[in-house]
């Protein structure tokens, strides 16, 4: 599935992904009891936040005036 992924199509699914992660993530830290493991699983999630933000980035610079013109 993921070799017939254009890169539009790739870049939505990574934006996905790297924004379920990091849900997940923060729900994993909620639960931890030891705050050193909470701290790691925290920086985890705001790197994947960071990872998500730069994809969206460039998505928009990609994408976004294909979209405007399409409305």
């Amino acid at each position: 599935m993921v070799a017939r992924l254009d890169e539009r199509q790739a870049l939505q699914l990574a934006m996905k992904l790297e924004k379920e992660l990091e849900v997940n993530l923060r729900k994993m830290a909620l639960e931890l009891k030891s705050v050193e493991a909470r701290a790691v699983i925290e920086r985890n999630a705001e790197s994947t936040l960071s990872h998500y933000e730069m994809i969206a980035a460039d998505y928009a610079r990609l994408y976004e005036d294909i979209e405007d013109k399409s409305s």
